[in-house]
């Protein structure tokens, strides 16, 4: 089962609640951040929430030395708390005064969960069959050479074995055709499409697809929303990959599900910890 239909059986359709999120402990460690962390970075919003490339736009991995720094600072802190700091910093970066200023814990963002299929990608990869002149053993069979094949000789009027073929007429060779590696090595074409998950914090609401038309696309459905926000985390979670374009079962550049989930206590706890 997905991690979204677990949120999604746990919290219900309930609204959004982020009060929790304004208390004493959350305002000191922000302001012990800001006074504390240098160079602290500036996270701006961007509308381009869904590709195939958000490694280094997501806030996981551009907020990853604040984090490690909060671990070292704030001993025994659990990893929600970590995920309720980062997002309250993104949130009110332009604050005076984490301790009285009012802060932001989320009015007028949306928490969704995207899945989609990335661009086809093609690559040059080293391929192995089996050798067909020697079906893999490395070796074939040849004349022996020192009795063209005859096994022996009569010598004195008596037959002997030769000594190389031990009388069996031919001999263990290496294959010529694979070098005696028992195998064809070449390069061909595989075909890629990697299947994301993603988890992205919207300012507004975005609007639904239409699966009756053409906007299950990446392009089509970024035209259509425009709304900026952050990429929290993305990650490759499979990836179809074949030799044949078209053994590949994922269509390319397509959003195969979007959800939205009310942003509470549970939701936060469950998508924003990683």
């Amino acid at each position: 089962m997905k991690l979204l239909n677990i949120i999604k059986e746990a919290i219900g359709e309930e609204e959004n609640d982020t009060s929790f999120l304004d208390k004493k402990f959350y305002r000191q460690a922000l302001n012990y951040i800001r006074n504390n962390y240098h160079n602290l970075p500036t996270i701006k919003e961007t509308t381009l929430l869904i590709s195939d490339d958000t490694y280094y736009d997501q806030l996981s991995h551009r907020l990853r030395k604040i984090r490690r720094f909060i671990i070292d600072e704030f001993s025994g802190i659990k990893a929600e708390e970590i995920s309720n700091i980062m997002l309250l910093y993104v949130l009110n970066q332009n604050v005076k005064n984490y301790l009285t200023d009012p802060l932001n814990t989320g009015e007028g963002y949306n928490l969704y969960s995207v899945s989609y299929n990335g661009p086809l990608d093609e690559e040059e990869e080293e391929y192995e069959d089996d050798c067909d002149s020697c079906y893999g053993s490395g070796t074939i069979e040849s004349e022996c050479e020192d009795c063209e094949g005859r096994g022996g000789d009569l010598v004195d009027d008596e037959w002997e074995e030769c000594l190389v073929c031990q009388g069996d007429s031919n001999k263990e060779v290496e294959c010529r055709d694979c070098d005696g590696y028992g195998n064809d090595r070449y390069m061909g074409a595989v075909y890629e499409i990697r299947n994301w998950d993603s988890v992205i914090i919207v300012n507004g609401e975005l609007k639904e697809i239409d699966y009756s038309d053409d906007e299950t696309t990446i392009r089509s459905w970024i035209k259509k929303n425009t709304k900026k926000g952050f990429i929290w985390n993305s990650e490759v979670v499979s990836e179809d990959r074949e030799e044949y374009k078209d053994h590949l079962s994922d269509p390319p550049n397509t959003i195969t599900q979007i959800e939205h989930v009310p942003i509470n206590k549970l939701s936060l706890y469950n998508m924003l910890r990683y």
